[in-house]
Parts: C-alpha cells; sequence; structure tokens
C-alpha cells in the first residue's frame, strides 16, 4: 500500500519538485552560456545538472509510481545522480585537461 496520503509522501513531493524547478533554472543558465561560447565543457556542465535535478526528480516519481516505495524510490535515484556528477567531473577536465 501506497503513502500517498501521508505527510513524507507530501514532503517529498514538494522537495522533489522544488529541485526541479531550480535544476530546470541552473541548465537552462548552462545551455545559455553553451550557445553564447560554444564550449563543450558547458553543455557537458548543463546536461550533468540536467541529470541531477530533473533526471533525478523524474527517477524518484516514477519508481514511485511503480513500487509505491519510498525507500525504493530514493535508492532509485542513485544512478541519475552518479551520471550528473560524471558529467560534471567530464565538463571540469573538459575545460582544465
Amino acid at each position: 500500500m501506497g503513502y500517498t496520503g501521508s505527510v513524507a509522501f507530501w514532503m517529498m513531493t514538494v522537495t522533489w519538485s522544488l529541485v526541479v524547478i531550480l535544476g530546470i533554472v541552473v541548465t537552462l543558465y548552462g545551455i545559455r552560456a553553451y550557445r553564447n561560447t560554444g564550449s563543450r565543457s558547458m553543455l557537458a556542465l548543463a546536461v550533468g545538472f540536467a541529470f541531477l535535478s530533473v533526471g533525478t526528480a523524474g527517477s524518484w516519481f516514477g519508481i514511485y509510481d511503480v513500487s509505491q516505495s519510498l525507500y525504493d524510490a530514493s535508492f532509485g535515484c542513485v544512478g541519475f545522480i552518479a551520471a550528473g556528477f560524471v558529467m560534471i567531473l567530464y565538463s571540469l577536465h573538459t575545460k582544465f585537461g
């Protein structure tokens, strides 16, 4: 049985929604910087932030919808978090490597 009526579910929903909104703003700034400079590192940085925010939140909502478990949904986000950090690391390596 799911937790859709619980306070924990709604707090997680509000928190992840805030993460998505802020992540979209940061990603759009990264894309704008890429368009202005043509720097691949800026594009990789924007993709990294997209993975960290939109990808992670999207996977949380998707996994929760399937499993109805807050634990499974939170644990399932780890892959997107790792991918986001890999892209950010790549953007720094491309810029300074």
